[in-house]
């Protein structure tokens, strides 16, 4: 499996070191020693990595579980999201099982934090929604929590795209519903202050050492448009191997050239046009969003100008956006 090449050896200290009672601060075994805690990508503050040490040896088993068990999390996740959504059993069944299959999740076994993200998004995103149309105190509570694990186990980029995502939100939601302005701020506070206190080690960390981080300063705009989701990989939605099959791989990530999300999804997809008069302004906010997605995700491959001005913009300017951004275009098309 390709996590076992890049990842499974830098993944082993992180669990040998819980389960000899040391706190995942300092690697000695990679890189002549570097401070594992300072990494965002290192998994360091992500709590179920410490919850899976105290269960002995981590070994290439334990990995598969690890990485299995995040994906049926994801399903879970996304089941409960469209049951949100949609009050449709059946829809939120098939949604669920299709997230399971899709192409971000079938093709990164390699980037583990990837998976991380697409697992607890979708969590994210049901409690965002409780949050701010609730009346529950938890909601704020819960939210934060899954926000954290997004956080501290999850690709960083995913985190910050969705944070853009989740404000325009709120704002839209506060305009339409001044009155309820009160208790919109009570909860976002109380979810801020939350989530705050959880990650307050792994934001310290990454803090004192941001400096001595390669991304500090930034990428550039060549290497920032790296790995689009190409006009031709679109034909992934329809078969999630045609892309990489009849087509080269040049100027692309292969991790991301899938795009497949199932054919019971793209069908409903396809009714939308002739119920576009039934739509809601959520749908036609999320049908915004995933457009402006798949804009950003083409790169500078199509529409050069529109897809480099939807790929780039200051807080972005850390990582890889189109790739990312590709992501959340999976999660839309849901």
């Amino acid at each position: 499996m390709g996590y076992g090449r890049p990842i499974f050896p830098l993944a082993v200290p992180r669990y040998k070191l819980p389960a000899k009672r040391r706190t995942p601060l300092w690697n000695p075994y990679n890189f002549a020693g570097y401070p594992i805690h300072a990494d965002p990508q290192s998994g360091a503050w992500y709590m179920p990595l410490w919850l899976f040490s105290l269960f002995g040896d981590y070994n290439s088993h334990a990995n598969a579980v690890e990485v299995f068990l995040h994906i049926w999390l994801a399903g879970v996740g996304m089941y409960l999201l469209a049951q949100r959504l949609y009050s449709n059993h059946t829809i939120a069944l098939i949604a669920g099982a299709s997230y399971i299959g899709c192409g971000l999740l079938v093709g990164n076994a390699q980037h583990f934090t990837f998976i991380i993200s697409a697992c607890w998004l979708p969590f994210v995103l049901l409690y965002f929604i409780d949050t701010i149309t609730g009346k529950s105190y938890k909601n704020p509570l819960l939210l934060a929590l899954f926000l954290w694990l997004f956080f501290t186990g999850g690709y960083p980029a995913f985190f910050i795209i969705t944070a853009y995502i989740l404000g325009a939100a709120f704002v839209l939601y506060w305009i339409k519903n001044r009155a309820e302005t009160k208790y919109l701020l009570i909860k976002s506070a109380l979810a801020g202050i939350a989530f705050l206190l959880l990650s307050a080690p792994s934001i310290l960390s990454f803090a004192l050492y941001w400096n001595d981080t390669t991304r500090s300063n930034g990428i550039s705009l060549a290497d920032a448009l790296f790995g689009p989701f190409r006009v031709q990989d679109v034909q992934s939605f329809f078969n999630p191997i045609l892309s990489a099959v009849k087509k080269e791989n040049a100027g692309t990530d292969l991790s991301m050239m899938n795009g497949y999300f199932g054919l019971i999804p793209l069908v409903f997809l396809l009714l939308i046009v002739p119920l576009y008069k039934q739509l809601t302004k959520r749908d036609w906010f999320i049908i915004s969003v995933t457009f402006i997605c798949l804009l950003a995700a083409f790169g500078d491959t199509f529409l050069s100008p529109l897809g480099r001005r939807c790929s780039i913009c200051r807080a972005w300017a850390y990582f890889v956006s189109p790739l990312y951004s590709g992501f959340l275009l999976l999660l839309g098309l849901y």
